[in-house]
C-alpha cells in the first residue's frame, strides 16, 4: 500500500490534485476498489487530500510517469508513505529517479 499527499497545498487543491491522479490510475486499469481517497485531518470538509492505492495492477512506471507529469504541471511537494517509510519530496527536489527510488518495490 502506498498513500500520496500533498502537504502544502491548500486542502482544496490537495483534493483535487488527489482525484485527479486517482482517475488517471483508474484510465490505467487500477480498479476502483484498489483507490481511496482519505481526510488527512477529519474536521475538514473535503472528499480527501490524499490518494491510497492498496494494490497495483499496473507497473509502477505508470504511477512514477503519472505522478511525475502532474508534479510538472504543479510543482508541488510530494508525501509518499510506502511499508518502507514516509518521504517529503520537496519540489525543487523531485525528479524521475527520486520517484523511482521512492515508489519501484513498493508493492513486493
Amino acid at each position: 500500500m502506498i498513500e500520496i499527499g500533498f502537504p502544502d497545498e491548500p486542502a482544496s487543491e490537495a483534493s483535487i490534485l488527489a482525484q485527479e491522479l486517482a482517475q488517471t490510475l483508474r484510465l490505467e486499469g487500477v480498479a476502483d476498489a484498489a483507490l481511496s481517497l482519505v481526510k488527512e485531518r477529519p474536521e475538514a470538509m473535503d472528499l480527501g487530500t490524499a490518494l491510497v492505492i492498496a494494490e497495483l495492477a499496473v507497473g509502477s512506471g505508470v504511477i512514477i510517469q503519472h505522478l511525475f507529469e502532474l508534479w510538472y504541471r504543479t510543482r508541488c511537494t510530494l508525501r509518499i508513505t510506502t511499508p518502507r517509510g514516509q518521504f517529503v519530496l520537496r519540489a525543487s527536489e523531485v525528479d524521475l529517479g527520486k520517484l523511482r527510488e521512492v515508489l519501484e518495490g513498493a508493492f513486493k
